[in-house]
């Protein structure tokens, strides 16, 4: 390896930005550099066009990352939509036989092969889709109050679900070759105990669960927390 520095890549959930991960480096270990992901259509990429399927999205997030998959080694986190989409990568990654992330975590998602019952996110109305995200919790209160912030977040968030609502998940289990931590929150609304404990059925290596006080966006509040548990999980393989 060129580099000693272990990379974490890290990726949003729906309708979120590279952006929440960016106050966590000055929590990250010296040996571990900390990359945020930005997606298409958010942030700095404001302006490009947003994802078709979940296929568009992994062969955009690959192509931003491949190049230096070669040069240290590497783990992913990703929360929520995040989650899902560092698994799919890593099947990416593995089909063009590139090295293969150290460790992967998985925070604020249920295992691939859970079927979602629920409406098509991406189809409710305006009205109906904040109440859905309010239940979620998270969210300030001004980007439901204010049109123009709304109009920017629930473009964006309509988009992620759409691709998601859309997407055929994962009827057979695809294990992967690493060890892995799953995250949660102890008050999220959208992920049980059972779909949890269903992500060790999805790798070879070890699993580990760590619960979190909070919401489903338990990640912008102990983030500090999240960043020592990292720090301490990636200290093994340096």
């Amino acid at each position: 390896m060129i580099n000693e520095k272990i990379r974490i890549y890290c990726l949003p959930y729906a309708g979120g930005s590279a952006t929440i991960y960016n106050k966590w480096k000055k929590y990250t270990s010296e040996n571990i550099k900390l990359i945020p992901v930005e997606l298409a259509g958010r942030g700095r990429r404001f302006n490009e066009k947003s994802y078709e399927n979940i296929e568009e999205s992994v062969n955009d997030i690959f192509s931003k990352i491949r190049n230096e998959l070669e040069e240290s080694k590497y783990a992913l986190f990703g929360h929520s939509m995040g989650s899902f989409l560092i698994y799919k990568l890593y099947q990416k990654i593995l089909s063009e036989k590139l090295p293969l992330p150290i460790h992967m975590f998985f925070s604020g998602r249920y295992a691939p092969n859970r079927s979602d019952n629920k409406r098509p996110y991406h189809k409710l109305s305006d009205e109906d889709l904040k109440i859905e995200i309010k239940k979620i919790g998270g969210t300030p209160d001004e980007i439901f109050e204010n049109h123009e912030l709304w109009d920017v977040f629930g473009k964006i968030l309509r988009e992620d679900y759409r691709i998601l609502d859309n997407h055929s998940f994962c009827k057979e289990i695809e294990k992967v070759n690493c060890n892995i931590s799953v995250l949660t929150g102890n008050k999220d609304i959208l992920v049980k105990d059972y779909d949890l404990n269903e992500w060790r059925n999805f790798t070879y290596g070890d699993f580990n669960l760590y619960t979190f006080d909070g919401g489903h966006f338990f990640i912008n509040i102990e983030y500090s927390e999240i960043i020592l548990l990292i720090n301490h999980i990636l200290k093994k393989y340096i």
